[in-house]
């Protein structure tokens, strides 16, 4: 980790616009040649991302106790330890940067190397689930390659395994919900699962699934969604169809299911 009475050779800010007016910031950062990300949020400019972030901080300090191999190395600091940020008050988190797992499409990779990539995916997130969380905001760029060893990041909204809290707009992401978040109901072991589910297909496919409107979000996970693979991925097809269930009680219920169709 980076050493804060050193300066930076770079540090650049990152993130977009639209969460920027938000409170958020993502710098990237460089020291002796060697990449980091610090995150923070500006107190006072929007509530449920200062509630996020500092939900996100308590979750590594939990999760650091247990020592996961799937998190990152994290450190948590005080922003004024660091000399361009001197003026501001609270913490910020920073990450050593990791490639992304799923950076290359699955068509130019073999069956073999995509199935090895799938399966390291669930074992990870079934590890985050053995600790008794869930991830709640699975994305493609939440899984990374850092140190010989893939990894999950942004906790902001994950949760207990038996915490019950309803999901909002602002709370989850309508391209990765399942069918029974847009009714208001908790996500769970089967929430995520599910959001793994629209990754792994819009991966394999090599399409992105497309929609304009939380409205038209809904009606295709709830009613139109229908799995269409490449020839070479057909043999995931049994994989997807328990990932993708519209309902939840045919979906598969841990990642143990999933392991299961992968292997056979």
């Amino acid at each position: 980790m980076p050493d804060l009475e050193n300066s930076f050779e770079s540090l650049i800010l990152r993130n977009g616009l639209s969460s920027q007016r938000f409170g958020r910031r993502l710098y990237h950062l460089s020291q002796n040649g060697t990449p980091y990300w610090l995150k923070f949020q500006l107190p006072k400019v929007q509530p449920e991302y200062e509630k996020g972030f500092l939900h996100e901080l308590q979750i590594y300090r939990r999760l650091g106790k247990l020592e996961p191999s799937i998190l990152l190395p994290a450190r948590i600091i005080e922003l004024n330890q660091i000399a361009e940020f001197s003026y501001l008050k609270g913490e910020g988190l920073i990450l050593p940067h990791g490639d992304y797992w799923l950076g290359q499409p699955a068509q130019q990779l073999s069956f073999e190397q995509v199935q090895q990539k799938i399966f390291a995916m669930l074992g990870c997130l079934q590890i985050l689930h053995q600790t008794g969380w869930i991830h709640g905001d699975l994305k493609p760029q939440h899984f990374l390659y850092c140190h010989n060893q893939l990894t999950l990041i942004d906790f902001e909204q994950s949760q207990s395994v038996t915490q019950v809290h309803k999901t909002t707009a602002l709370n989850a992401t309508p391209r990765y919900m399942a069918p029974e978040l847009f009714h208001g109901e908790i996500k769970t072991v089967r929430t995520d699962l599910y959001a793994l589910g629209v990754i792994l297909y819009e991966w394999l496919s090599g399409q992105r699934l497309s929609a304009r409107n939380y409205q038209d979000w809904a009606v295709l996970h709830c009613q139109t969604l229908k799995i269409r693979l490449p020839d070479a991925f057909m043999p995931f097809f049994p994989l997807l169809n328990g990932l993708l269930s519209k309902y939840k009680d045919q979906r598969f219920q841990q990642v143990n299911e999933a392991l299961y169709y992968l292997k056979y």
